[in-house]
């Protein structure tokens, strides 16, 4: 039996990105609870991604801000600064949501700038205490020549490098599928496709959270969900489990997050579960059934003695910060103060 229990991707907007009402935002928690789901990934609200990680404490709780820079994020901003931008929401025991679905077919050098970004990112979060789920590959990928082909292989290993270096992170997968029958070479199971391969590598598979997973009636389309595909809640509620106790057994499966549980814009509607109540217990009652579940895996603290060179560079990275950003806000207060020295004189002109 599966010892995982099913989670959400949960927005900060209801349905079509209107604001939940009041009743909705007490029923959300509520919610949540009775689901006790091994991990959710919480978008855009800060505070009650917070919030959950105190109500759930046997639940990893995964924290995306959204960017929309975030499937090239390599190509616009440095790892360190990255890191130093989010270390607001960056918290030990909440794993920061890095990167979103890149596309994994790109050239090789781009796949490779890419993945030596993401192992700098993961080892500056790492010696910060923290932890991540990165990459958050979108559906049918990656792209299996990333570990059949040589020249593939040698421009993303950095990435499985980083996972094996600091096993404490989740490698971030979003496996859909298109129709009830699943099958375990389908892109629901992709996993399973990477592994053998990867153990040929010499390699074995990272953690995982899918961070997202559903159906995708068409298959790649951003706007045809399981409402479009016209099913039930009852038959969609059963694929989700039907998923989770055939195919996504493997122990290194830290957390499903099915998408999604409101939804920012209108596009997003077709894959809403919000209102899905009848889903909502069927989900509840599939968690419940599953084997009591332990407390999230937390990551390893720094020994005490000489800080790494990771922690030294970003010690440095942030000091240059602060000063950098001191220096704009005196700037910008001697500014401040000539502009009003400026109308005094043309007053008394």
């Amino acid at each position: 039996m599966s010892t995982l229990r099913i989670g959400a991707n949960i927005h900060n907007k209801a349905r079509g990105g209107q604001e939940r009402s009041a009743e909705e935002k007490i029923y959300l928690p509520q919610f949540l609870r009775q689901l006790a789901p091994s991990a959710i990934v919480c978008m855009d609200d800060f505070n009650f991604a917070q919030d959950m990680h105190s109500a759930l404490p046997n639940t990893i709780v995964c924290y995306r801000q959204y960017n929309p820079a975030e499937g090239h994020l390599w190509k616009v901003i440095s790892p360190e600064q990255y890191v130093i931008n989010q270390a607001g929401i960056t918290k030990p025991g909440m794993p920061l949501y890095v990167l979103n679905e890149m596309d994994s077919k790109a050239p090789n050098d781009q796949l490779n700038a890419a993945c030596k970004w993401m192992a700098r990112v993961i080892e500056l979060i790492a010696v910060k205490g923290c932890t991540c789920v990165i990459d958050n590959a979108g559906p049918g990928q990656p792209t299996l020549s990333w570990f059949a082909d040589d020249l593939k292989w040698n421009a993303v290993k950095p990435l499985f490098d980083a996972f094996r270096r600091y096993p404490q992170v989740y490698w971030g997968l979003h496996p859909y599928w298109h129709s009830g029958d699943l099958q375990p070479t389908g892109q629901s199971a992709i996993h399973r496709q990477i592994e053998p391969l990867l153990k040929g590598r010499g390699y074995d598979m990272p953690l995982i959270i899918f961070s997202e997973t559903g159906r995708d009636a068409l298959g790649g389309s951003k706007t045809n969900g399981w409402r479009t595909a016209g099913i039930s809640e009852e038959i969609y509620a059963a694929e989700i489990i039907k998923a989770r106790n055939t195919l996504w057994t493997e122990n290194y499966i830290r957390g499903v997050a099915v998408y999604c549980y409101g939804s920012t814009e209108p596009r997003w509607a077709a894959f809403d579960i919000e209102s899905a109540k009848i889903l909502h217990t069927a989900l509840i009652g599939a968690n419940q059934s599953a084997p009591p579940q332990q407390p999230p895996q937390q990551p390893p603290t720094q020994p005490p003695g000489e800080p790494s060179q990771a922690e030294k560079d970003l010690a440095r990275l942030t000091e240059i910060y602060y000063q950098k950003l001191a220096l704009e806000i005196e700037e910008s207060n001697i500014y401040a103060r000539n502009k009003a020295l400026f109308s005094n004189a043309i007053k008394i002109a």
